[in-house]
């Protein structure tokens, strides 16, 4: 638990040159040393410290917290042992949607097509992505999608150095715009104040 420290209480010591006067702890060990015009200024600073040390750090402060950080940490093991239990004793869950097989992704596909110019045929490849979320190792969520190897560089995730692979995926929903409408004309978003009424 935290060790409490208080700073010292000081005391006002007369040196051997006049003006000058020492502050020191009462076991007699030399805080610091100072010119005043009299004995009184070096008092009132002294006083101030003492007064200082005792409002700014009081002892009781500590166990207190100590109390406090305890009750709160044994309330998050309870809730983190019912977790378990309803969730069978598992270890930490994962959050849901997150699929940690990153060999699962989907990586895109190359479509291939026909394009006439003039009087030839071209056939025209192109690369559409899928694209899905991805969770880094240093804790962030990126819309990503993976980018194939092109001649000497090597296939990589975007958003990711090359040979950085995501920790978890999960598919990239669109959500559906707030004013929608089916093909049977419904509304597809329910809207909060239809809700309320």
């Amino acid at each position: 638990m935290t060790i409490f420290k208080p700073y010292p209480e000081i005391s006002v010591q007369a040196g051997n040159v006049e003006g000058l006067y020492r502050l020191q702890t009462v076991s007699g060990r030399v805080i610091t040393t100072g010119y005043f015009k009299d004995e009184g200024e070096a008092v009132r600073l002294v006083s101030c410290w003492n007064a200082v040390r005792k409002i700014a750090e009081p002892e009781n402060h500590i166990p207190a917290t100590d109390d406090y950080v305890n009750r709160l940490e044994g309330l998050r093991k309870e809730a983190w042992a019912r977790v378990q239990e309803l969730e069978g004793g598992s270890a930490a869950p994962a959050p849901v949607g997150w699929n940690f097989d990153i060999t699962a992704a989907p990586r895109g596909k190359t479509v291939t097509h026909e394009r006439r110019v003039g009087d030839s045929t071209h056939e025209i490849r192109d690369f559409v992505p899928d694209f899905i979320w991805i969770a880094s190792k240093c804790g962030k969520v990126i819309r990503s999608y993976w980018i194939p190897e092109a001649g000497k560089n090597p296939g990589r995730w975007s958003g990711l150095a090359t040979g950085e692979q995501p920790i978890a995926w999960q598919p990239y929903a669109v959500p559906v715009h707030p004013n929608a409408v089916s093909d049977l004309g419904l509304n597809l978003v329910t809207k909060h104040s239809e809700v309320a009424a």
